[in-house]
C-alpha cells in the first residue's frame, strides 16, 4: 500500500496523442515512490456498487484498455472513467489480462450522488 505521506506526486501535463484520444485531456501524475508515471483517470467521485455487481474478467485483446470494456457494457467508450474508479484504478492503460473488475451499472453513475447525478453538478 502506498503511503502518501513519504510519497511526492507530482501532477504533469496530459499526454500528447498523434491522434484524436478521449484520454487527451487526463492529466499524468508522477509518483517518487514507485518512480512511475501514471494517467488520472478522472475527478475522484464515489462510485456507489449494488448488493449484486457485474465482475469481468479482462482477456488479452482488453489489456490497458477500458474504454473497450466500457464499450461492452456501457454501448459507449467514453465511460472507461466509470470503471477506473470502481476498481480503484489510476492508469486506464495499466490493465492486465486475467485481471478482475466490478463493472458499476450505469443508472448509479446518475443516481444516488453519483459522478453524472444533479446533486454533483
Amino acid at each position: 500500500m502506498m503511503n502518501l505521506e513519504s510519497t511526492q506526486i507530482q501532477m504533469m501535463n496530459p499526454r500528447h496523442f498523434d491522434t484524436l484520444s478521449r484520454y487527451k485531456r487526463n492529466r499524468q501524475i508522477y509518483s517518487s515512490e514507485y518512480d512511475k508515471v501514471y494517467l488520472e483517470s478522472t475527478n475522484q467521485y464515489k462510485i456507489i456498487l449494488d448488493d449484486n455487481p457485474v465482475y469481468h474478467i479482462v482477456d488479452i485483446l482488453e489489456e490497458g484498455r477500458l474504454d473497450k470494456i466500457a464499450l461492452l457494457y456501457y454501448g459507449d467508450s467514453s465511460y472507461y472513467w466509470a470503471i477506473a474508479l470502481a476498481n480503484n484504478i489510476i492508469d486506464p492503460f495499466i490493465i492486465k489480462a486475467n485481471t478482475l473488475l466490478v463493472i458499476p451499472y450505469i443508472e448509479n453513475l446518475f443516481e444516488n450522488n453519483g459522478p453524472l447525478s444533479i446533486t454533483n453538478t
